[in-house]
C-alpha cells in the first residue's frame, strides 16, 4: 500500500512530518530512548488508527478518546480507529477537505501529509485565523525579528544555513555573532552547527535533516514545521523584554493581555514617550477604540505594522504567533517623522511683481526628517528662495518674483509633502491689462456690445468691470467670461440712450486710462425719407434727394455714403436749422448702374440701409432687326429682333406686341455672351397691322413704338406627328383664320393609293381653327393634302408613316431564369409591324446598368437578339418598334449562377442513412441569386418529397427515406445542376423491435378516469407513420385505446385513459412483434382521496412553540385515503425551501422531519396525489433557541433576607429566546417557598418572585432557563434569625490530617460560634459552601485537603458536650425536562405542553404537542432510576402552593399570565409524583418513603 514518493521534497516532507509526529508521540527522537509506537512509513502505520489515536490526544491534552478498538485486527476495527481519530478532531474544530477514512487506511501519501500539515498548522503554529496563510504569519514574524535579513521564503532562503544562524543570535544575542560572515557555500555545516545550538540552548528537536534544509529541492511545508519550534523561546524572552518596558501592564502572553489595548498604548508610549500620554486613564470598556488608536499612532510614528485589523486584536482567541510578530517590530521601532505636523505661515495669495514673499516653516513637532523647500515659476523652473534657519525646526524663506503668473510653493517632509502643500501665489502687474480692440465712442441701445481685456501678460489675479449710469449712478448687469489665453470677454446690452461709465479694476487696482466713457444711442429711432431713394430707381444726372429724421435716437453723428459702379458720388449732408435732429442729404448720379447708398447712425446702418438705386439712361437704347424695320410680315412668319442697352445700365426691356384684337406672346431673353443685348421674338397670328413698343425703365426707346402689316396666303397645320399607329384615330388642327373665308378641305391617300376624307370640325370662338381626325389603316406612308376652295395649300401635302407594333411578336422568349456568364438569346418578329426600327434594352434593375446588346436581322422582319447577363440579379427587358412598346413588353428575367451553390451536411458526408431516419443537409445559396432551388431525391422504386427552410440564403434540406438501396439526391439552380450534383447515398434499415424500451408509471399504475402516460425509446424515426407500432391496453370489461405521438431522435410518447380501476394489460408491438417485457400489467386505481389523510404533530397549530435548528417531526397517515403519492415540503418566509426527512412507519403512516435553521415563518405542504390534505398549507412560527446567558435575575431577596421579612428579586426573560424557567431552593425542608408571578400582562417575560423565610440559615438558589444556569446562578442567600441565633451555627475544622484521609468514622475537632468543642464526623457536614456541585449520595471518604467552612444544625435544647445527633444533608434531584403530562387543563382535560412553550405573545395559549415515544422512553427510565437513589426528598403531593392568581407552576410557559390558567390547576390533585417544582424544599428520609408507595399508583394514573 506504500506509494512511491518520486521526488526530493516529497521525501523531505515525509520525513520531517514522521519525525514531528513521533516528537509528539515521544517528546524527542533520540535512538537510546525506549519508547513504544514509533512512525516508519505513514502510509502503513497509520493503518490501524492507534497512533493516529495517540497524536490526536497529545496534541489535544488533556482530551482523550475514549471508544476505540485497542487491539484491531479486522478491517473494519482498524477503519473504526481512523473514523474516530478523525471524528476527535473534527470536533476540535479542524476541517478536512477530501480526506476520509478510506484514504488514511490504503495509504494515500498526498491526503496523509495533508492531514499532518492541519494538524501541525492547528497545534504546532498555532494558528486560528483562516484569512491568513500560516506562511504569510511566518513569515512576518521572522522578518519583524531579523528585518536585516530579508527573508522571502521558507525554501532557497534557508539553505545556506546563515538566515538559521541569525535566527538562533536574534533570540539568544551572542550565540552565533558571526552569522553575518558564514561562507554561504558551507550550507550543510552552517545547518548543523545552527541546528545544534538550537537544539542545546532552546531545546528545538532537528526533525529536519540538515542535508535536506540544505537542499534547493526542500519544501518550505518541512522548513515552516522546524522554524515553528522557534516560536516557543523566542516568547519567553520578547515577554521579559515588554515585562521591563511596561511593568506595570503585567503581560504574561501574547493573546487576551493585548485584548484592551492598554497594554498596547503603554508600549507605544514606552518605545517613544509622549506618544500616548493618557495611556494610564484609557477605559477598559473601550477595547476597539483603545486598539485602534494605538495602532494607528504605532503605524504612523512609529512604522510599526500590523497584519490583524483592531478588532481581530480584540478577539480572546487571537493568534499569539501575529501578535509576537507585531510587537516584535517594537524592539526596534523609531519615531517617524510626520509631514502632517509640519506647519508653513504667512505665504500670501496674491502679490505684485516684484513685492518680496516673506514666509516660515515650523517642523518642531513633526520629528527628526529633512525639510525641502521649493519655489517655482510659472513654467516650471525653480524660482531663487533664500532659506534661513534661526531656530532649530524653524526655517525662513523669502523670494522675489520678477514675472507674472502662478508661482508654486511645496514644502517637504523626507519627500512627503506638508498640509496644504502645493501653495499657488498668484503674481500680478495690472499695468500689462489691455484692450483688444479700443472701446467705441457709441454703442447702440438694447444690442449686445462685446469688449474684451487681454490680461494675459498680466498674471491669474482677478478682473472685475463695473459699469454705471452718468446720468442715474445705477450700476448696470456685465455678462463675463475667461478663456484659457487669458482673455476676458464681457458683453453689456445698454437700456436705453444716455452714456455709460466702464471703470475696470484689475486685482482691485485701475488699470491704465479707468474708467472709460461711452455713449449709447438708439438707431433705431432714425427715420429715412425720400421718394427717389425708396423707390430704388434713378436718372442719369438728376440728382437723389432724401432726409434723415435722428430724434430721440441720442447724440451721434450720421454718416451718408453713396457708390455707383465704379466710383463714389459725392454727398451733400447739413443739419436744418429749425430742426438739429434732421439731417438733409442728396447726390447726383452720373453712372448708369445700381447705386448702393449706406446711411449709419453712430457706426450702425439705419433704416433699410443699405438702399440700392437703380441709374438708368433710356436714351441710348438701340433697336435692330430687319423684318420688324421693315414693317411687312407673313402670317405665322416669327419676328426677330434685339434691344442693345449697353450704355443704359443694368435695365430690361418691356416689350409689348398688339395685333388688331389681341397681343401677340413675346418670347424676350438675354444673350449669354452679352448680357446687354436681349433677344425678342414673336409670331403674328392676325392678319392685319401690329403694334410693338419697347420700353427701358418706364420710356420707350427711340423708333417705339413700331408698327407692323402683317398677311396670309397659306394655311397652318399644327399638331401632325411624323409617325401613326394603324387603327389609332389621328388629330391634329388646320388654321385658315388668316386666309378669310375660303373653304377648307382635306384627304389622306394610303400605300394603296385611295383617298379617304378628313373629318373636320371648326372650334368654337375660334374662327379660322379646325379640328382634323382620321384612322390610318394602311400600313406605310400616308399623304394628307389640305385644299382651300378645292384648291391645295401652298405650303402642303404633309406625310405620315404608318406602323402597327401590335403586329410584332416575340418568336423564341428567354426563360424566366438564366444563368450568369451565358449568351441568352430570343427573337422578334416586326414582318408586320410597318415602317420602324427595332430597339431592346436590358437593364439591371439592382445596379441600374444597360447591358450590351447584339441585334441581327435574319430577314422577312425577324430579329435575332442576345445579350449575355454580367451579375446577378433582376433584369428588365423592353423592346420598342417606331419607339412604341411591343406587346408583352417590357417583361424580367432572374439571373443566378448554379456555381456558386454548394450542399454540404451529414446526410451528404457520409454516403450512408438509415431507413426511417431524417438525412438532412444544407444548400448554400446566399450568392447565387433568386433562381428557383430544386431538389429531388430518387429512391430505387420512390421519388421523395425534400423539404427546404430557406434561412437567408442557407436552405435546410431534410427527407426521410423508406426504402433500402442507393437514393440519388439531385440539386439543380434554374435547371442547372450545382457542383457535385447528383450525390449518391445508400440506405440501410435497422428496424428491431428488441432494441425498443419503454418507461413511466403508466406501464405499472393508472388512476381512473386520468390520462396515463408513457415513453418509448427505440433507434428509428418515423415509425408511427409507417404503422409499425400496435398499442392497446386491455381490461378485464373495458379496453382504453392508446394515442401515440413522434417526439424525433426515436423518442415515442404513449397516452391512454382508462374508464374503470381494474387490471389491465398494456400491449406494444412493433412491426407485429412485442417489444420487451410487453404485455405489461397495469393496475388502476380509484383517484386519491386526500381529505381522508390525518397529520399529527406541531405543525397542525399556528401557536406550535417550535425552535430554530431544532427538529420539528410530524406524521401522515394515508390509510383509508385510497391510492396516491404523497408529497410534503417546506418553504421559509423568503420562498427557500427547506429540506425534509422522511420514514416509512407501515400501514399507510409517513413520518416526516425538518429542521428550520433561522427563526421566522414556514409554509408546511402536505399533498396526496397533488392536491392539499386537510388544513394545508401549514403555517407554523419558528423562535430563536434558548439563551440563558441573556436573562437577567435582580432583587434583594438573591442575596439576604431576615425570617419573617419579605424576601423579593425579579427575573427577565425578554430575549432569551423560547425556554421553561426552573427556580429551586437548596437548604432547611419547609423553611420557605418561592413564589412566582407576572405582574404586568402587557410584559409576560418578566417574573416576580417572593418568600418568606421561617428557618435561618444558607440557602442556595438555583435559577434555570431551559435546564441551563442563567448568569450569577447559583445564588448564595443568607438567612438570618435576630430572635434566635442558636438555632443555626457554623462549626470550623480545627484540624484535618495533611497525608492521610479521613473517613466518615473520623472524629474531627470543631468548635461552635460562641465558643464550644465538639467531635463530629465528616458524614455531619454539608458540602462546602463554596462548592456549586451537590451530591446524591455522601462521601465514604474525604480528602484532608477538604478543610474548611461546614454547617452543622444544633438545636436550642442541646448543651455543650452533649451527644449529638447529626443529620447528614444532601441535594435534591436535577430538574427534569417537563412533559405534556406536567399540567392539565381543567376546562378542556387536555394536557398543556411546557416543554419548550415559551411565546412571546401576551395571551397566546400553549400548544398541544404528542409526546413522541423517545421523550416517554426517558421519562420512563428517569422515574425507574429515581426509585432506586437514596436520598432525601419531598413528595409533590405534600405541597400545596398558594392557590390565586399570580402563582406559577414549575417550568411554566413565560409568555402566559398566570390568570390564564384555571385555578383548579393548582390544588393538591393536579400535579403527579415525580413533578418537579418552581421550588423544593428538604423532606426527612423517613417521611419520603413512606409517601413513596402512595405516590406508586397516581404515578400509574
Amino acid at each position: 500500500m506504500t506509494r512511491a514518493v518520486d521526488t526530493n521534497w516529497q521525501r523531505i516532507q515525509t520525513n520531517t512530518f514522521s519525525n514531528w509526529f513521533n516528537n509528539k508521540l515521544r517528546g524527542n527522537l533520540r535512538s537510546d530512548a525506549k519508547v513504544t509506537g514509533r512512525v516508519e512509513d505513514l502510509a502503513v502505520d497509520l493503518q490501524d488508527g492507534l497512533l493516529l489515536i495517540r497524536l490526536c490526544e497529545c496534541v489535544a491534552k488533556p482530551k482523550k478518546i475514549t471508544r476505540f478498538n485497542k487491539k484491531p485486527v479486522l478491517k473494519q476495527q482498524k477503519m473504526e480507529n481512523i473514523t474516530a481519530a478523525l471524528n476527535f478532531l473534527k470536533d476540535q474544530g479542524i476541517k478536512f477537505v477530501n480526506i476520509g477514512t478510506e484514504d488514511i487506511f490504503y495509504g494515500n501519501m498526498k491526503l496523509i501529509l495533508g492531514l499532518i500539515w492541519t494538524l501541525i498548522a492547528k497545534y504546532q503554529v498555532q494558528l486560528t485565523n483562516r484569512k491568513m496563510s500560516p506562511k504569510k504569519v511566518m513569515l512576518g514574524w521572522v522578518n519583524a525579528l531579523m528585518p536585516d535579513m530579508g527573508v522571502s521564503n521558507f525554501t532557497t532562503d534557508w539553505n545556506s544555513g546563515v538566515v538559521l544562524s541569525a535566527l538562533v543570535d536574534h533570540i539568544q544575542p551572542g550565540l552565533c555573532p558571526n552569522y553575518a560572515s558564514l561562507n554561504p557555500n558551507d550550507a550543510v555545516e552552517n545547518c548543523t552547527r545552527a541546528m545544534d545550538l538550537a537544539e542545546e540552548h532552546f531545546e528545538v528537536p532537528i526533525i529536519v535533516d540538515p542535508c535536506d534544509l540544505a537542499n534547493p529541492m526542500v519544501d518550505d511545508l518541512s522548513v515552516m514545521t522546524y522554524i515553528s519550534y522557534f516560536c516557543s523561546p523566542y516568547s519567553d524572552r520578547l515577554i521579559t523584554w515588554v515585562q521591563k518596558k511596561i511593568p506595570h501592564c503585567g503581560i504574561t502572553n501574547f493573546t487576551t493581555d493585548w485584548n484592551n489595548g492598554l497594554a498596547l498604548s503603554a508600549l507605544v508610549d514606552a518605545v517613544r514617550p509622549g506618544l500616548i500620554p493618557n495611556h494610564a486613564d484609557l477605559p477598559k470598556a473601550k477595547s476597539l477604540q483603545n486598539v485602534e488608536h494605538a495602532m494607528k499612532v504605532a503605524e504612523e510614528r512609529l512604522g510599526v505594522k500590523c497584519l490583524l485589523t483592531p478588532k481581530e486584536m480584540t478577539d480572546p482567541e487571537v493568534d499569539q504567533l501575529i501578535v509576537m510578530s507585531y510587537v516584535t517590530q517594537f524592539q526596534t521601532a523609531t519615531l517617524q517623522a510626520l509631514a502632517s505636523q509640519c506647519r508653513a505661515s504667512g505665504i500670501p495669495d496674491s502679490v505684485p511683481v516684484g513685492t518680496t514673499v516673506d514666509f516660515n516653516v515650523d517642523s518642531t513637532e513633526a520629528g527628526e526628517g529633512t525639510v525641502d523647500i521649493v519655489v517655482r515659476k510659472p513654467n516650471g523652473d525653480l524660482a531663487t528662495a533664500n532659506v534661513s534657519i534661526p531656530s532649530s525646526g524653524r526655517h525662513d524663506v523669502t523670494f522675489t518674483p520678477m514675472e507674472t503668473g502662478a508661482f508654486e510653493v511645496i514644502v517637504c517632509l523626507n519627500n512627503d509633502p506638508i498640509p496644504g502643500m502645493p501653495r499657488k501665489i498668484s503674481v500680478y502687474d495690472f499695468t500689462k491689462c489691455t484692450f483688444s480692440k479700443p472701446l467705441p465712442k457709441c454703442i447702440t441701445v438694447d444690442r449686445p456690445f462685446d469688449f474684451s481685456v487681454d490680461t494675459s501678460r498680466a498674471g491669474a489675479d482677478k478682473l472685475d468691470v463695473n459699469l454705471t449710469d452718468e446720468v442715474s449712478g445705477l450700476a448696470l448687469p456685465v455678462d463675463a467670461s475667461r478663456d484659457e489665453n487669458g482673455l476676458n470677454n464681457f458683453t453689456v446690452t445698454p437700456a436705453r440712450v444716455g452714456k455709460m461709465v466702464f471703470d475696470v479694476k484689475f486685482a482691485n487696482t485701475k488699470i491704465p486710462g479707468s474708467p472709460f466713457t461711452v455713449t449709447v444711442c438708439d438707431s433705431s429711432k432714425v427715420a429715412v425719407f425720400g421718394p427717389t431713394l425708396l423707390s430704388g430707381r434713378g436718372k442719369a444726372g438728376q440728382p437723389i434727394e432724401f432726409s434723415v429724421q435722428t430724434k430721440d435716437a441720442g447724440d451721434a453723428p450720421v454718416e451718408v455714403e453713396a457708390k455707383g459702379p465704379t466710383a463714389v458720388c459725392a454727398v451733400a449732408l447739413s443739419k436744418k436749422e429749425e430742426d438739429p435732429t434732421t439731417f438733409s442729404a442728396s447726390f447726383v448720379p452720373w453712372q448708369v448702374g445700381n447705386h448702393q447708398v449706406n446711411i449709419s447712425f453712430a457706426g450702425a446702418m439705419v433704416g433699410d440701409s443699405p438702399y440700392t438705386v437703380n441709374v438708368s439712361d433710356p436714351s441710348t437704347v438701340v433697336v435692330y432687326g430687319p423684318r420688324l424695320l421693315s414693317g411687312r410680315c407673313k402670317l405665322g412668319e416669327q419676328i426677330d429682333f434685339t434691344v442693345h442697352t449697353k450704355d443704359a445700365g443694368d435695365v430690361k426691356p418691356q416689350i409689348e406686341v398688339k395685333g388688331p384684337t389681341a397681343m401677340c406672346e413675346v418670347d424676350i431673353s438675354r444673350k449669354e455672351e452679352d448680357s446687354s443685348v436681349f433677344s425678342a421674338r414673336f409670331v403674328p397670328w392676325q392678319v392685319g397691322n401690329h403694334q410693338v413698343d419697347v420700353n427701358v425703365a418706364g420710356q420707350a426707346v427711340g423708333g417705339s413704338p413700331f408698327s407692323l402689316a402683317v398677311t396670309d396666303t397659306q394655311c397652318d397645320v399644327v399638331g401632325l406627328p411624323s409617325k401613326a399607329t394603324s387603327g389609332v384615330p389621328l388629330t391634329f388642327q388646320i388654321d385658315i383664320s388668316g386666309c378669310g373665308d375660303a373653304k377648307l378641305g382635306a384627304t389622306v391617300q394610303g400605300v394603296s393609293g385611295t383617298l379617304t376624307p378628313i373629318s373636320l370640325t371648326e372650334r368654337e370662338g375660334n374662327s379660322g381653327l379646325y379640328d382634323a381626325t382620321f384612322v390610318p389603316s394602311e400600313i406605310g406612308t400616308s399623304t394628307i393634302q389640305v385644299t382651300l376652295n378645292r384648291e391645295p395649300v401652298e405650303n402642303g401635302p404633309w406625310s405620315v408613316d404608318v406602323t402597327d407594333p401590335s403586329s410584332c411578336v416575340f418568336t423564341a422568349k428567354p426563360p424566366d431564369e438564366i444563368q450568369r456568364g451565358l449568351p441568352t438569346q430570343f427573337s422578334v418578329d416586326t414582318s408586320k409591324g410597318g415602317i420602324g426600327s427595332l430597339e431592346v434594352q436590358v437593364k439591371s434593375q439592382s445596379a441600374h446598368l444597360f447591358l450590351p446588346v447584339e441585334i441581327q436581322e435574319a430577314g422577312s422582319g425577324i430579329h435575332k437578339v442576345t445579350f449575355t447577363p454580367t451579375d446577378v440579379g433582376h433584369l428588365s427587358v423592353e423592346a420598342t418598334w417606331a419607339g412604341q412598346q411591343i406587346p408583352s413588353s417590357p417583361f424580367h428575367v432572374s439571373v443566378c449562377d448554379a456555381e456558386h451553390v454548394s450542399a454540404y451536411g451529414p446526410g451528404l458526408a457520409s454516403g450512408k442513412a438509415k431507413v426511417g431516419r431524417p438525412v438532412q443537409f444544407t444548400i448554400q445559396a446566399k450568392e447565387a441569386g433568386d433562381g428557383k432551388l430544386k431538389v429531388v431525391a430518387r429512391g430505387p422504386t420512390a421519388l421523395y418529397a425534400v423539404t427546404l427552410t430557406d434561412n437567408g440564403g442557407l436552405h435546410d434540406a431534410e427527407f426521410v427515406p423508406w426504402e433500402e438501396g442507393e437514393h440519388v439526391i439531385s440539386v439543380t439552380l434554374a435547371g442547372t445542376e450545382i457542383p457535385n450534383s447528383p450525390y449518391k447515398l445508400v440506405v440501410e434499415t435497422i428496424s428491431d423491435p428488441t432494441q425498443i424500451e419503454a418507461s413511466g408509471d403508466g406501464l405499472k399504475t393508472a388512476f381512473a378516469g386520468e390520462e396515463t402516460l408513457f415513453r418509448l425509446q427505440g433507434q428509428e424515426e418515423g415509425l408511427i407513420e409507417r404503422g409499425m407500432f400496435e398499442c392497446i391496453a386491455q381490461g378485464v370489461r373495458h379496453n382504453a385505446e392508446v394515442e401515440l405521438r413522434d417526439l424525433g431522435g426515436g423518442a415515442y410518447s404513449g397516452s391512454y385513459t382508462p374508464p374503470v380501476p381494474g387490471a389491465y394489460l398494456l400491449i406494444v408491438k412493433c412491426m407485429e412483434k412485442n417489444i420487451p417485457n410487453s404485455p405489461f400489467k397495469v393496475t388502476v386505481f380509484d383517484r386519491p382521496n386526500p381529505s381522508k389523510c390525518v397529520v399529527e404533530g406541531a405543525v397542525l397549530t399556528t401557536g406550535a412553540a417550535l425552535v430554530s435548528k431544532k427538529p420539528v417531526n410530524f406524521r401522515v397517515h394515508t390509510k383509508d385515503a385510497g391510492h396516491g403519492k404523497l408529497t410534503v415540503t417546506v418553504a421559509s418566509q423568503s420562498g427557500a425551501s427547506v429540506k425534509v426527512y422522511m420514514a416509512e412507519d407501515g400501514g399507510g403512516t409517513y413520518s416526516y422531519r425538518f429542521e428550520p435553521e433561522l427563526p421566522g415563518r414556514y409554509t408546511v405542504n402536505v399533498r396526496w396525489g397533488d392536491l392539499h390534505v386537510p388544513g394545508s398549507p401549514f403555517k407554523v412560527k419558528v423562535w430563536p433557541p434558548a439563551d440563558a446567558s441573556k436573562v437577567n435575575a435582580f432583587g434583594p431577596g438573591l442575596n439576604s433576607c431576615k425570617v419573617g421579612d419579605m424576601g423579593e428579586f425579579s427575573i427577565d426573560t425578554k430575549d432569551a429566546g423560547l425556554g421553561t424557567l426552573l427556580v429551586r431552593v437548596h437548604g432547611i425542608k419547609d423553611a420557605f417557598k418561592i413564589q412566582l408571578e407576572t405582574p404586568d400582562d402587557k410584559n409576560p417575560r418578566f417574573v416576580k418572585a417572593w418568600y418568606s423565610p421561617a428557618e435561618p440559615g444558607d440557602y442556595v438558589t438555583v435559577i434555570k432557563w431551559e435546564g441551563v444556569e442563567i448568569p450569577g446562578s447559583p445564588f448564595e442567600v443568607k438567612i438570618v434569625d435576630e430572635n434566635d441565633r442558636n438555632k443555626k451555627q457554623d462549626i470550623e475544622v480545627m484540624s484535618a490530617l495533611s497525608d492521610s484521609t479521613v473517613n466518615e468514622d473520623s472524629q474531627l475537632d470543631v468548635v461552635l460560634s460562641s465558643g464550644d468543642r465538639r467531635k463530629v464526623t465528616p458524614q455531619h457536614f454539608y458540602p462546602p459552601m463554596q462548592s456549586r456541585g451537590y451530591q446524591e449520595k455522601p462521601r465514604k471518604q474525604h480528602s484532608a485537603e477538604r478543610s474548611g467552612r461546614f454547617s452543622v444544625d444544633v438545636t436550642a435544647t442541646r448543651y455543650a458536650g452533649a451527644k449529638m445527633k447529626m443529620t447528614r444533608k444532601t441535594s435534591e434531584p436535577g430538574p427534569r425536562r417537563m412533559t405534556a403530562d406536567d399540567y392539565i387543563d381543567a376546562d378542556h382535560s387536555r394536557p398543556y405542553a411546557t416543554s419548550r412553550a415559551l411565546t412571546p405573545d401576551a395571551g397566546e395559549p400553549p400548544s398541544v404537542l404528542n409526546d413522541s415515544r423517545e421523550r416517554r422512553g426517558k421519562e420512563k427510565k428517569r422515574e425507574k432510576k429515581g426509585k432506586n437513589m437514596k436520598r432525601s426528598t419531598t413528595d409533590p403531593t405534600d405541597i400545596r402552593p398558594y392557590g390565586g392568581q399570580g402563582l406559577q407552576p414549575v417550568g411554566m410557559p413565560i409568555g402566559r399570565p398566570a390568570a390564564g390558567y384555571p385555578r383548579a390547576a393548582f390544588s393538591r390533585q393536579v400535579y403527579t409524583p415525580g413533578m418537579p417544582m418552581s421550588v423544593l424544599g428538604h423532606g426527612r428520609e423517613d417521611e419520603v418513603n413512606k409517601k413513596k408507595k402512595k405516590g406508586k399508583k397516581k404515578s400509574k394514573s
